[in-house]
């Protein structure tokens, strides 16, 4: 009976170390992974660096000339239409370029926009009529072709 009982002992003793080294390796793998992490991280994080300090060299570069043309944005503001000016800024807010397209002669009675679209009657006469509109897909503001 006594052997038996160590028997039993040993075998619950054998299966709880299989578990315990389960876990282990389980826990080994998890630190594995962890390390793995923050060496990608600290790498991605070197790039972001390097990017960002390439992104603000380009921007520096280019900081006169995009003042430049706020200035003169800024002069021609009272001559436009509050409306219009404020559907650029609109689109321009969320970074949508071009802000204004000109109508595309899709054929003689028909126009398209940028985006490829065909303007349906109501937008085409709305451009007709007032010079621009609005896309129905893209929201950009579509102007008037010049005359030739």
């Amino acid at each position: 009976v006594l052997t038996e009982s160590l028997e039993k002992i040993k075998a619950k003793l054998a299966d709880l170390e299989k578990r315990l080294q389960e876990k282990n390796d389980s826990g080994e793998k998890a630190i594995m992974k962890y390390l793995d992490g923050q060496e990608k991280g600290k790498k991605m994080r070197d790039a972001y660096g390097t990017i960002k300090a390439r992104l603000d060299k380009i921007k520096a570069a280019h900081d006169p000339k995009i003042n430049e043309y706020r200035g003169k944005l800024d002069t021609l503001r009272p001559d436009i239409p509050a409306d219009l000016m404020e559907m650029y800024e609109a689109l321009t807010s969320e970074r949508r370029y071009p802000a204004f397209v000109e109508a595309i002669e899709a054929d003689k009675k028909n126009y398209r926009c940028f985006c490829g679209l065909t303007l349906s009657q109501k937008t085409k006469s709305e451009l007709l009529d007032n010079g621009f509109c609005r896309c129905e897909t893209c929201r950009r503001i579509i102007y008037k072709p010049q005359e030739k």
